[in-house]
């Protein structure tokens, strides 16, 4: 197993901030982000780091440099470290989130087994089992399905196993990229996987979209997503917070859609279903 020399940027911050921190950290070249009650844990190779780039996002944010603590992990090895913490997800038991090496749970609807790559979306976020929450009652079968920030693929992959057909799943992180084609192998999911992003997409004529990701990425993307989406498609929408719900949905009005039904945990972390009308 090849091993790579990390730092672990420790970056004190509010709730608020830190979904919107961790997609600027992502485009910086971090390549996972550990939340805690605290703040995140950033993690990028050592040779990619670029002191300068980080103070200035967190002057841009409020955020004082001086607060963040740097540590040298070297020689860590990200697939035996998860190996040793991860939990598998249980979702309304139905649709289990495990690693190979968990047992298989019988009477499981969906069993979905993954091996994360440094990518977003194990089932243990919020916005990811509430979206895999709504997900379980749509009807998907032969239903054209994309998923937009596909991070380790556990949506797109959900998806084929409700029948979608045919699935896209896109993410501009190359971890991502090959974490999702690995996934979609391991459950015997056929999907098109792409390493790209929304800007750059032209795909069209999709029934359903799916979109994990940030409250204002999400914003920005949903003038894209009504010229994606078929007259009476679906959207579902997470990575953001209750108290975001106004800032969302009225954009998504605005652009055709009509709110359907939405869920929220415990940790206020709310994910949306939407028609799109036109």
């Amino acid at each position: 197993m090849k091993h790579t020399r990390y730092l672990d940027i420790f970056l004190p911050c509010s709730n608020e901030l830190k979904e919107i921190l961790s997609a600027e950290l992502f485009e910086l070249g971090f390549e996972g982000i550990w939340e805690q009650d605290e703040g995140l844990h950033a993690y990028i190779p050592v040779n990619d780091h670029k002191p300068e780039e980080l103070n200035d996002l967190l002057i841009q944010y409020g955020l004082d440099p001086n607060g963040v603590e740097v540590t040298n992990m070297e020689d860590i090895n990200w697939n035996e470290d998860w190996e040793k913490s991860y939990d598998p997800i249980n979702v309304l038991d139905r649709c289990m989130i495990r690693a190979e090496f968990h047992p298989k749970v019988e009477g499981i609807e969906y069993d979905i087994v993954i091996q994360p790559k440094m990518s977003f979306g194990t089932g243990h976020h919020d916005s990811t089992r509430l979206i895999v929450e709504l997900m379980l009652d749509m009807d998907m079968k032969n239903k054209s399905v994309i998923d937009v920030g596909c991070g380790t693929g556990v949506l797109a992959i959900l998806a084929g196993k409700k029948g979608a057909n045919p699935i896209t799943a896109i993410d501009n992180n190359p971890w991502s990229y090959e974490n999702t084609l690995e996934n979609a192998a391991r459950n015997g999911i056929e999907m098109k996987v792409l390493e790209t992003d929304i800007e750059s997409f032209a795909g069209k004529g999709y029934a359903i979209i799916l979109s994990n990701i940030t409250r204002n990425i999400n914003h920005q993307h949903i003038p894209k997503y009504a010229g994606m989406i078929d007259a009476g498609g679906q959207l579902i929408m997470s990575g953001f917070f209750e108290h975001d719900f106004d800032y969302l949905n009225n954009q998504a009005i605005k652009h055709g859609f009509r709110l359907l039904n939405k869920v929220i945990s415990e940790k206020n972390w709310i994910a949306l279903h939407y028609e799109f009308n036109g």
